[in-house]
């Protein structure tokens, strides 16, 4: 999430930007959608990409919860894989 990108989405803090979700994935049965911040996976802060790919990796095939801020405010969400 870069300063400029966090501007035009009207957000502050760190996080990752759901660029695009995959139709008929866990993601999108969750209600993931593009332009979406996710500014945590289990409860552990993310601040770039690498950070969230990392603590994704971490949990396995067990599901995930994700802090998850967008135009109606946040909320978390789990993805179950």
């Amino acid at each position: 999430l870069t300063p400029d990108v966090a501007r035009q989405l009207g957000f502050e803090g760190p996080g990752v930007v759901v660029t695009q979700v995959a139709p008929n994935s866990a993601a999108a049965e969750a209600g993931l959608q593009r332009g979406d911040v996710i500014q945590e996976v289990n409860r552990q802060e993310v601040a770039n990409l690498a950070g969230f790919r990392e603590t994704v990796k971490a949990a396995g095939n067990d599901s995930v919860l994700l802090l998850v801020t967008s135009k109606g405010g946040s909320h978390f969400v789990v993805i179950e894989r």
